[in-house]
């Protein structure tokens, strides 16, 4: 391949603060299939030619490292994969005379290698010589690549004189973590020259794959689309970046696709081995190339802890985080120290991290769980060390106080024990697990005045609190009881509490709740949306003076993304207002969600990057079972998560191309944008 490190040698050296790269989705729905080759019908290689040339001397001196090529080199293996090889053999000079760039001497061959060049002619040749081949579209290559080492060169591009288009040009450091692609406008220079007028228009990439298996590990499909105006390319399915005509032109000339395993002679290995499952073009339906062939707008992955990497990470345990609904800039988490710290989005749209004052001397200021946020008051309110309610206020700066002048009533240390009303009111499951509260500006205190374990159910004590108390704007209470029933508490037309089941069914446990952390949550119109003990999500509506039960209608299993069950849910269920729908941390520790529209309930994911782990909740995909990570969304639609890492992550939706960065950056595939080394 023509392109090669003196292009990437002559890009300026930039670095970039942490920003996001273009997440986009693939959208196959405009295009269709015009050429794929599966290579799962062959039963020699010989009937591969049918397709693909196999390159012949002179042509077999035609690398770009210290290769040749021949036809032996590539085989058929079970499975439909074909195999391209290189072996070492003993140096030689390469009898073409070819000049090697790297030291300006004749070229020395030391491996024998496979490659392919296409021979469909889909569309006509525009030059004398030139019989035809591929005229813009969507070309697809699903290849494992070599193991790491910085000599081998897998490579796929399209090549058709005045334009050259390399999906994977990559001859990296450390070839298994990152990808290098490149957009070339030859534009008629003398191609025989080895200095940087070779070219005309260059714009190289490289994207590293930090996180989760390496690109030699398994399959990945790589994607470049090449329209008329710009050139995209994808890696499994999502956007890593954009270059239009404004950067680099291409031109409308046939290019002939191309795989190879190229080498370099310092290559550690004495084989290497790029595995093809298929190679596909796709074409626009009614050759229209305005047609969308990508969203426009995606769940895009931010990292607050990125801006302090040096202060603790946010607890794991469930309850450590919670956004102030007042100002959607604000989020406030308990810190793995077991501090506070309060996270702040500026004008500029860069974020701050700062430790809250705690006392040096006394650690009972410091954060047991139940972080939450008062919204009349403006406090963030926890249960500390001791038990007792405790919070953080502003006025001149930050400031500490107990709920109680003389701290008496402890709080369960059972998550979802405390909460905030909308009028101030703090509720909370004492240690006895009865329904407390702190009310008015003084916040007195006081017990419901109800006799636990009197009526109902068929566990005695079965009204008593076990946790996830939750307050609605009227004040009424819903909570877990003992029973795992849902239950609440509501006031009557005196003011005056009284207790109710409110899945009264005892003859079932159809309708219990699941016993992990934040099971329960409030949504639209009232409704109570839970975790069951099946792990799945159900409703209870308040209709014609009763409570319906309903288990939202979904198919939970997954077993395409490599885990039976994926979108059971595992805890941290939360309504997002905004956008009107649910979401909740599933059992591959992915945030997913459901939402009604036309009438029905659709699920979906909001972290859908199935090839990385990099945004997940939980320790593995598997999901920790020890874990239970926070959401929380707020009143503009972020949602807000400690990931597995222990970082403070949250998803926005919102425009995700990545067009035109500067040539020669670096960024992770699925990731922050990275300096360039």
């Amino acid at each position: 391949m023509k392109t090669r490190f003196l292009l990437v040698m002559l890009m300026s050296m930039v670095t970039f603060p942490a920003v996001l790269m273009g997440q986009c989705k693939l959208d196959y729905s405009n295009y269709h299939i015009a050429f794929q080759d599966n290579f799962d019908t062959y039963t020699s290689v010989a009937e591969v030619g049918n397709n693909w040339k196999f390159v012949e001397a002179p042509g077999s001196y035609d690398g770009w490292g210290n290769e040749y090529y021949d036809q032996n080199q590539v085989s058929l293996q079970p499975g439909g994969i074909l195999r391209l090889t290189a072996n070492r053999v003993p140096s030689f000079n390469d009898p073409s005379g070819k000049i090697d760039l790297f030291n300006s001497q004749v070229r020395t061959l030391d491996y024998v290698s496979g490659k392919l060049e296409s021979k469909v002619y889909l569309d006509p040749g525009t030059w004398a010589g030139n019989p035809g081949g591929f005229t813009y579209g969507m070309f697809e290559i699903r290849c494992k690549l070599p193991t790491a080492d910085n000599g081998t060169w897998p490579t796929f591009w399209l090549y058709s004189g005045p334009t050259e288009i390399d999906v994977i040009d990559n001859l990296r450091l450390n070839p298994a973590r990152e990808l290098y692609s490149n957009v070339i406008d030859w534009h008629g220079i003398n191609l025989s020259k080895t200095n940087k007028d070779d070219y005309k228009y260059a714009c190289g990439i490289q994207a590293n794959k930090l996180n989760w298996d390496d690109l030699s590990t398994g399959f990945n499909t790589y994607t470049v689309v090449w329209t008329p105006s710009r050139v995209t390319f994808f890696f499994n399915g999502r956007e890593s970046h954009t270059i239009d005509a404004s950067q680099v032109k291409t031109h409308p000339h046939p290019a002939t696709i191309i795989a190879s395993l190229q080498m370099r002679r310092w290559s550690g290995v004495n084989q290497a081995q790029m595995d093809i499952d298929y190679i596909r073009v796709y074409k626009p339906n009614n050759n229209n190339y305005n047609q969308l062939y990508k969203s426009s707008s995606e769940f895009v992955n931010h990292n607050v802890s990125a801006v302090a990497p040096s202060l603790p990470g946010v607890h794991a345990a469930a309850g450590s985080l919670v956004t102030n609904p007042n100002n959607a800039n604000e989020v406030f988490y308990r810190g793995t120290d077991d501090k506070l710290y309060f996270a702040e989005k500026h004008l500029n749209n860069q974020w701050s991290i700062e430790t809250l004052p705690h006392s040096s001397a006394d650690t009972n200021d410091r954060v047991s769980g139940d972080v939450t946020f008062n919204a009349s008051y403006g406090i963030v309110t926890y249960r500390g060390y001791d038990n007792h309610v405790q919070f953080f206020g502003r006025h001149q700066g930050w400031y500490h106080r107990y709920v109680e002048q003389r701290p008496v009533e402890q709080v369960n240390d059972e998550p979802g024990s405390l909460t905030n009303a909308a009028n101030g009111d703090i509720y909370f499951v004492g240690q006895d697990n009865k329904i407390h509260r702190f009310v008015g500006e003084n916040w007195i205190h006081e017990v419901l005045p109800y006799t636990y374990g009197s009526t109902g159910g068929f566990l005695n004590p079965a009204d008593y609190v076990l946790g996830d108390i939750i307050v609605d704007r009227s004040s009424t209470i819903f909570y877990k009881g003992f029973d795992n029933r849902l239950q609440v508490f509501f006031l009557d037309g005196n003011g005056v509490y009284t207790h109710s089941w409110i899945d009264d069914d005892f003859n079932t446990i159809a309708n219990t709740v699941s016993a992990k952390p934040y099971s329960i949550t409030i949504g639209d119109n009232g409704r109570i949306y839970y975790i069951g003990a099946d792990d799945k999500i159900h409703q209870f509506v308040y209709e014609f003076g009763d409570w319906h039960p309903s288990l939202i209608p979904h198919n939970y299993n997954a077993p395409s993304l490599g885990m039976a069950d994926a979108d059971k849910a595992k805890s941290n269920i939360a309504w997002d207002n905004f956008h009107q729908r649910l979401e909740y941390g599933g059992y591959d520790g992915r945030i997913q969600f459901f939402q009604r529209y036309n009438g029905s309930w659709h699920h979906s994911w909001v972290d859908d990057y199935w090839s990385t782990d990099e945004f997940s909740t939980f320790s593995n995909i598997q999901g920790n079972v020890n874990r239970y990570a926070s959401l929380s969304i707020n009143s503009a639609g972020l949602l807000f998560y400690c990931n597995k890492d222990n970082q403070l992550r949250y998803f926005q939706y919102e425009p995700c191309e990545k067009l035109n960065p500067v040539s020669g950056s670096t960024f992770n595939l699925m990731g922050e944008l990275q300096p360039l080394l």
